[in-house]
């Protein structure tokens, strides 16, 4: 029916519409051959060149339905089926739904992974800047089932580091030990063939809990699609029975949403991995020790500034192009600062600083005289 009544021309307000279907349904029962049945009844000259397409189209279906048939063509259907969705139950293990529009603003995160809220004490406080800090974390596991341990436990606040390896106590799943680089030899842990000192899980959590304590405020727990990390460690304090101890928690929050207002919600499938993100906005392209939680959180703090440097350009969106204002971002300019550059040097030395470089050969923002020109006609009826 596409190759006979395309959608991108209206026949639906046509007499020709129920003609196209009569020939689409007549296609698929009897072929294209069905079109010269249909002229010799109407007594019309079949014509070569019509005659020829229709011998050809049929046998290059007879064919492919011929090949269809073949048990190595239906084992290869069941294997890509299989892999797309042994391929689609992994990402959804690790990362969570990401393929449906606006899903992070139209659902509701749902983190409880059977953990009993009634032993978490909710907090009072309220949560500001003020109050509390962001410390941004991420965890390594033995596997993508909830079931799985903690090896890895990364966190960075206002410029501090925290990282700590878990001494491993089941077998790390093969796809797990693919993406992490982790592995289970004899007890002992080891990192891209390396071992790596590890401690039992609760001295981890004593540890990760000095490193919340060097700052007297509350803090909330930033991850990457939140409710993978967060069931785990919610699980690894309860079993270690130290909640008491983790109130300082305020709270958990998703960068997800936030990179998807920032850069647009996207169809293609994958397009907020960080990986995908980190590739696009940081230049970061080698993946081999991307999924190092460490790793993963430097780009995960660096992409975060990056949406919020977004958010602040937001008065620029439209005067420019996205990857400009990309651009912008990534080299730690503020709207303000672009503001306050305009209103105390005059427009040729403003043109200047938006051309020249500060250590590398590249422009600062843009040497593309339409790009500069745009933004100085829209601060000149700004001010």
């Amino acid at each position: 029916m596409a190759h006979k009544s395309p959608k991108n021309i209206c026949y639906s307000l046509s007499k020709s519409s129920s003609f196209r279907l009569a020939s689409s349904v007549c296609t698929k029962n009897d072929g294209e051959s069905s079109i010269l049945e249909i002229r010799k009844n109407l007594g019309l000259s079949s014509g070569l060149n019509t005659d020829f397409y229709a011998k050809q189209a049929d046998l290059k279906r007879t064919i492919r339905s011929d090949d269809a048939k073949l048990p190595e063509a239906k084992k290869r259907r069941i294997s890509s089926a299989q892999a797309r969705e042994k391929l689609k139950k992994t990402n959804e293990k690790v990362e969570g739904i990401q393929y449906q529009s606006n899903f992070g603003f139209s659902e509701s995160v749902d983190t409880s992974h059977d953990i009993d809220d009634s032993q978490l004490e909710s907090t009072q406080i309220k949560i500001t800047s003020e109050t509390c800090n962001l410390v941004y974390f991420d965890l390594e596991t033995s596997g993508f089932c909830k079931n799985d341990e903690i090896l890895q436990i990364a966190a960075s606040c206002e410029g501090r580091k925290f990282s700590i390896y878990i001494n491993p106590t089941k077998r790390i799943d093969d796809e797990a030990s693919v993406h992490t680089g982790l592995k289970n030899i004899k007890g002992d842990l080891y990192f891209r063939g390396k071992k790596v000192l590890s401690v039992p899980i609760k001295d981890a959590l004593e540890s990760f809990l000095q490193f919340l304590n060097l700052s007297s405020k509350s803090c909330v727990l930033v991850a990457h699609n939140v409710s993978f990390d967060k069931s785990h460690l919610l699980r690894a304090i309860l079993k270690c029975s130290v909640v008491q101890k983790f109130s300082k928690i305020s709270g958990f929050s998703d960068s997800l949403p936030l990179f998807k207002k920032c850069f647009g919600v996207k169809k293609v499938s994958g397009e907020f991995k960080l990986s995908t993100l980190a590739a696009e906005h940081l230049n970061v392209t080698s993946q081999d020790q991307f999924h190092e939680a460490m790793t993963f959180l430097n780009h995960l703090t660096a992409s975060k500034m990056i949406a919020s440097a977004m958010q602040d350009l937001s008065p620029l969106k439209g005067v420019v192009y996205d990857h400009i204002l990309k651009k912008i971002a990534s080299e730690g300019i503020k709207y303000s600062d672009l503001l306050n550059k305009y209103q105390k040097e005059d427009t040729e030395k403003f043109k200047e600083y938006l051309k020249n470089p500060d250590n590398d050969k590249k422009a600062r923002i843009s040497k593309d005289k339409s790009v500069i020109d745009k933004l100085v006609k829209f601060f000149k009826e700004k001010l």
